[in-house]
C-alpha cells in the first residue's frame, strides 16, 4: 500500500511543474513568434475597406444619441364652492294609503277563473298613513376653497453620449487616408 501512495518531496513537484511549464510554454512562444503581428492582433480584414493587409484592433470613440426617461411632479389646483348651512323652510305633509281595503267580491271572482292563483291577487288592508319631510333652503352665501392635486408627468429626452467601440482597420484607415468602400458601406 505504501508503494502505490509515493510522497513526492519539494524538490521533486519543483522539478516536475518547471518540465511541464517548459513543455507548454516554449513551443506557445515559438508560434507566437512565427506568425507575424498583424494576424495575432486582427480579424478578418478592415472594417473600412476590406483589405485584409497589416490590419488591427484599434479602439474607437463614438458619439450615439440616448433617450432618457424622467418625472416631473407638479400641483393642479381645482377651486370649489362650500355653502353655508341650510335652513328649514317648511315642514310637510300627505295623506297616503287613504282606502286600501278588500273587498270579497273580488276574491270570488278569482276563485271562479283560476283556483291556483287566489293567493298572488290578494290585496292588502292597510289604514290611511301620513308621509311627512321636509323642504331646506340653501344658506345665504358661499365660500370658494380650493383642492390641491398631486400630479405626475413622464417625459422622455434625447442626449448625446459617448461610447468606445473596437475596430478592425489596416494602416491606411487608421491613418484616415483611405475612404470607405462600398463594399463596407453595404455591409454595415
Amino acid at each position: 500500500m505504501n508503494r502505490l501512495r509515493r510522497a513526492y518531496s519539494q524538490f521533486e513537484l519543483s522539478e516536475m511543474f518547471r518540465r511541464v511549464m517548459a513543455g507548454i510554454i516554449i513551443p506557445t512562444m515559438t508560434l507566437l513568434l512565427a506568425i507575424p503581428p498583424h494576424m495575432i492582433f486582427a480579424g478578418e480584414g478592415c472594417d473600412r475597406c476590406g483589405c485584409k493587409s497589416n490590419c488591427r484592433w484599434v479602439c474607437k470613440l463614438v458619439r450615439e444619441e440616448k433617450k432618457i426617461t424622467y418625472t416631473c411632479w407638479g400641483i393642479a389646483e381645482d377651486k370649489f364652492c362650500v355653502g353655508s348651512p341650510s335652513k328649514i323652510q317648511c315642514r310637510e305633509r300627505e295623506l297616503i294609503c287613504e282606502e286600501c281595503s278588500t273587498t270579497s267580491e273580488k276574491e270570488h271572482d278569482c276563485k271562479k277563473k283560476d283556483p291556483e292563483k287566489k293567493d298572488s291577487n290578494k290585496s292588502v288592508a292597510t289604514g290611511p298613513s301620513i308621509w311627512a319631510w321636509k323642504t331646506w333652503c340653501p344658506g345665504d352665501s358661499a365660500q370658494v376653497f380650493t383642492k390641491k392635486k398631486l400630479m405626475k408627468k413622464t417625459e422622455t429626452k434625447t442626449v448625446s453620449s459617448f461610447k468606445w467601440v473596437v475596430e478592425d482597420l489596416c494602416a491606411e484607415c487608421r491613418k484616415g487616408n483611405q475612404q470607405p468602400s462600398n463594399d463596407a458601406q453595404k455591409a454595415q
